[in-house]
């Protein structure tokens, strides 16, 4: 599952053992707490790997962190490495079909930006 709110790749314990290769687990060198959305306590970070994550044709070095217990079954895919495989964008620009005269009226508000 994706999660642009998360800026770490996290996969439960559950998920981890149902894994066919299941890569060495390192001891985790981030020692800022990771929480859950909405958690006030720490999750339990189990340990973390490094692992090619694939999607199309693009592949990733991916970081995946282990928290204990059963989540469910979807992992969380960090908004960084949703990017980098292209699964999500992000655009800057807004267009606006505003008239002129509704330009001018609010000129204080509209003088800093740009319409197109």
């Amino acid at each position: 599952m994706i999660d642009t709110g998360t800026g770490k790749n996290i996969m439960s314990t559950e998920t981890f053992k149902n894994l066919k290769i299941r890569p060495q687990l390192e001891k985790s060198h981030d020692d800022r707490p990771l929480y859950g959305y909405g958690g006030k306590a720490p999750l339990d970070v189990v340990g973390s790997f490094t692992s090619q994550t694939a999607y199309n044709d693009v592949e990733i070095a991916t970081t995946w962190y282990v928290v204990k217990g059963d989540r469910g079954t979807d992992s969380l895919l960090s908004f960084s490495s949703s990017k980098e495989l292209g699964l999500v964008a992000i655009t800057y620009s807004i267009a606006s079909n505003l008239s002129e005269d509704v330009l001018h009226k609010y000129d204080v508000v509209t003088q800093t930006c740009s319409y197109s």
